[in-house]
């Protein structure tokens, strides 16, 4: 099962890069779950694991899909329920505070004019598509934070 997801993986990202080789739009989708993983996996000394990290952002995607409408509560609750299904953590670590990773999200390569960009899913098996043909949308700082201290709150 593991073999036949890492190559169905593998074959969807090379796709993706064929279509979009100079990273111009398309393959921003390749970025879901990035924004606040590669945070944390740095803010992590990189003892949280490139896929762990990756595994909480995917977290913190799905909830603010949720809040703006891209996906139901219940398919959040998939997704986390399919990472921690897999042992992959779901939850920010106690030591890295929501001030520092949303910070170091400043230094994601989506960050246009200042502003932090997320990748979403529309719903399961979909990629967001906004407006202007992009795949990321810019985010308001305070609109994560409330969303980071929510998701401590509740565990």
């Amino acid at each position: 099962m593991c073999e036949h997801i890492a190559l169905t993986n593998c074959r969807i990202k090379y796709e993706v890069v064929e279509q979009d080789e100079h990273e111009r739009n398309l393959r921003q989708i390749l970025n879901l779950g990035h924004t606040a993983g590669r945070a944390l996996e740095a803010l992590s000394g990189y003892r949280l694991l490139h896929g762990e990290a990756i595994a909480v952002g995917l977290v913190i995607q799905a909830r603010l899909g949720v809040k703006f409408g891209y996906m139901t509560e219940e398919q959040a609750d998939r997704v986390v329920t399919l990472l921690k299904k897999a042992g992959l953590p779901t939850e920010t670590p106690e030591n890295i505070t929501n001030r520092a990773l949303i910070d170091k999200m400043y230094t994601d390569k989506k960050v246009r004019s200042g502003r932090i960009r997320f990748v979403f899913q529309d719903g399961i098996g979909a990629m967001k598509r906004f407006a202007d043909g992009s795949y990321s949308v810019a985010v308001e700082e305070s609109e994560v934070m409330e969303l980071l201290e929510e998701l401590r709150a509740i565990h």
